[in-house]
């Protein structure tokens, strides 16, 4: 058999991570306890239950940032190019496209640490954003990692973006943040 490679690696990629309001609730039930935030987040009568034992977990965003900060310990000196853009009804780009390596890395994580959840989701916008940013991008194999709960509530659809997206060549992967992650957006 003659095999033909035609999967080349990921040279450029755009972590693109939502900080809305949504992100601060329990991964896996959108009125489930998170732990220690100072909210009866259940109307079960008790503020903060402390242990995974009483049903409480971190919120989505912790789930987020540990994501992208191992995405940016595997690009760590590689011959890859990362960004990040951050979104809520607005997307940010909080750390432009730039090699990882032992003097960036610290950036780039801070940047992933001092997302704040708050405000509406606008995913379609940051998608949006993500094609401006990555269209000047001369690198052939560009990719978009979208790490969301998946609950657009503001602006355009993803769905009506991302063929723009793969029209420019660029892949988009989304990640969950738990079971109250809306799916059908997401894997659409």
């Amino acid at each position: 058999p003659t095999f033909v490679d035609t999967c080349n690696a990921t040279n450029t990629v755009m972590l693109v991570l939502d900080r809305s309001g949504s992100m601060a609730w329990h991964p896996n039930d959108d009125r489930g306890e998170v732990c220690g935030n100072g909210v009866d987040d259940d109307s079960d009568g008790v503020i903060d239950e402390t242990t995974t034992n009483d049903g409480c977990a971190g919120p989505r965003m912790d789930y987020l940032r540990a994501a992208a900060r191992g995405y940016v310990a595997l690009a760590n000196g590689r011959a890859q190019r990362v960004g990040i853009i951050s979104f809520n009804d607005l997307a940010v780009q909080d750390e432009p496209l730039g090699a990882v390596d032992a003097t960036s890395i610290t950036g780039f994580n801070d940047a992933i640490d001092d997302l704040r959840p708050g405000g509406a989701t606008a995913i379609g916008r940051a998608l949006s954003s993500t094609a401006t940013i990555l269209a000047g991008e001369t690198d052939t194999n560009k990719t978009a990692f979208l790490i969301s709960d998946g609950q657009n509530t503001e602006g355009e659809a993803p769905e009506s973006v991302v063929p723009a997206l793969r029209a420019q060549g660029i892949r988009v992967f989304t990640i969950s943040t738990g079971d109250a992650s809306n799916d059908p957006t997401l894997s659409g």
